[in-house]
């Protein structure tokens, strides 16, 4: 008995749990790179197209450890828009998705200051800005949030 337990305690170990992430943005193209940026690195991953798409899912297809959301997030079809930073204050407001890590991308102008606007949005609400110039330096960034606190 003490064997059998013992193998099945090792393959435990062996068997590491998949981070999720939930991708939030409405240009296909970034979405996709995520994607593939992601799913290389072994995390799964769920998309949504826009901000009211990523409340759905984050509701039905979580629990999520790490959210990725773009700032400005229009719909195609004239319904209403949910922005990243929307997302962000909505998932703070409720218990079971406030511990939620969280990175706003945004291709924000800086000469006008809206990536410092941002980032100090991000900083309030214990959550990470990322211009979109930076993101083949998220799977980085990623690996920091995400690795187990000792």
């Amino acid at each position: 008995m003490n064997r059998i337990l013992g193998l099945l305690s090792t393959h435990a170990q062996s068997v590491e749990r998949s981070f999720k992430i939930l991708i939030v943005d409405d240009d296909g193209r970034t979405r996709q790179l995520l994607t593939n940026l992601f799913l290389q690195e072994g995390y799964d991953v769920v998309t949504a197209s826009n901000g009211v798409e990523g409340w759905r899912a984050l509701h039905k297809k979580g629990p999520f450890d790490l959210i990725v959301s773009d700032q400005h997030m229009p719909r195609s079809d004239g319904g209403p828009e949910v922005s990243g930073t929307e997302l962000l204050l909505l998932t703070r407001f409720e218990a079971e998705t406030a511990r939620i890590h969280f990175i706003l991308t945004s291709n924000a102008d800086h000469s006008r200051g809206d990536d410092v606007e941002l980032a100090e949005v991000c900083e309030k609400h214990s959550a990470t800005f990322l211009h979109k110039k930076q993101l083949p330096d998220i799977t980085r960034l990623i690996s920091n949030l995400l690795k187990p606190h000792a």
